[in-house]
């Protein structure tokens, strides 16, 4: 049985065990998981013993990957389980794996209606972006590229980006894909080109793919390094989910919601365009009287954080002025008899 790394890309489940896993690696001082570990975790989710995934991996001793697997990533699965202070062995980290892999299945399968449900279909799906790096991943990094070819690189991301700011979001994920098909396909992970991903998922937000939003997302955060564009994506999730929420109503699409733009809102705390739909998320939320959380007292506190980061110096409110003020006429149409909120949109 082959490993395949692909369940981490293509599946919403692996997506965020991988984001758990890899989170806890970091709060204990360690890199994100090395070609070796993640090849690992592939094989523990698909059930292979350590010397079949020793096996898988072309090495002769096992030993080197037993003792990764024990002072690493067997550390990183007890504290996901919560069982730091157990032994642990191959059989109980199959057994704690699975725990805690199926009451979030179960999660994101009372999470339907999907993102599918609400997307529309692009000329190009994210897949398309994802699988030439799934089969560069395991092959060595080059020097880089010729200067002719990063040219003709440099020449085809203008081409792209003047695309995509006219509006023809099809056309550019065709470019933009292409570019990034000849990226890897160099086996070059050079991050100057990794943000044709953020792009890419800009143009996918832009034409409603929300599914495929969520997809790209989620392998482009394991290559963006900057913050800028780690906000930009996470942003782009939050809306995805946002607008499923728009829909079905479910406390966990509003969650993921939530939990997104917290992400983005971290790493660009004074972007006015985040806190403004943070609070439009909660003005749909509070209409349903409680829930988990108080989301009357949310959505206020929301908009007194929104509001002090518009009167400040350093607000960008003036970037996202059309889009909040299109925003505010809706939600005064949609609420006419919230006078709190009838009366404090007329600040803005």
């Amino acid at each position: 049985m082959a490993i395949s790394i692909a369940i981490f890309y293509n599946n919403l489940l692996y997506i965020r065990l991988l984001k758990e896993i890899n989170q806890i690696a970091i709060k204990e001082g360690h890199n994100k998981l090395n070609k070796t570990l993640l090849h690992s975790l592939a094989g523990l989710c698909q059930g292979l013993k350590p010397c079949q995934i020793a096996q898988e991996l072309g090495k002769t001793n096992s030993d080197y990957v037993r003792n990764q697997l024990s002072t690493r990533l067997y550390k990183y699965i007890k504290t996901l389980a919560g069982k730091e202070k157990e032994k642990a062995n191959w059989k109980k980290i199959e057994k704690w794996l699975g725990e805690w892999l199926e009451p979030v299945q179960r999660e994101l399968n009372s999470s339907r209606l999907t993102l599918a449900d609400i997307s529309s279909t692009p000329s190009v799906k994210a897949k398309e972006f994802i699988n030439p790096a799934l089969k560069a991943i395991s092959k060595p990094v080059t020097a880089g590229f010729l200067p002719s070819d990063l040219a003709k690189l440099d020449k085809a991301i203008d081409d792209a980006d003047k695309l995509n700011e006219e509006k023809q979001f099809n056309a550019a994920l065709n470019l933009y894909q292409s570019i990034i098909t000849q990226v890897f396909a160099h086996y070059s992970h050079e991050y100057r080109f990794m943000g044709i991903l953020v792009k890419a998922v800009n143009c996918y937000d832009k034409l409603k793919a929300y599914e495929d939003v969520e997809e790209l997302s989620g392998f482009a955060l394991e290559y963006i390094e900057d913050e800028k564009g780690r906000s930009d994506v996470f942003h782009y999730m939050a809306g995805a989910w946002h607008e499923l929420y728009l829909c079905s109503k479910n406390d966990q699409h509003l969650k993921n919601a939530r939990n997104d733009y917290n992400q983005a809102r971290e790493l660009a705390k004074n972007d006015c365009h985040i806190l403004w739909d943070i609070f439009d998320l909660y003005v749909e939320a509070q209409k349903r009287g409680e829930g988990e959380i108080d989301y009357i007292t949310s959505m206020k506190l929301a908009w007194k954080v929104f509001l002090h980061n518009k009167q400040s110096q350093k607000s960008n409110f003036e970037v996202y002025k059309n889009k909040i003020l299109k925003d505010r006429d809706r939600i005064v149409q949609e609420n006419p008899d919230n006078q709190w909120l009838l009366d404090n949109l007329q600040q803005i």
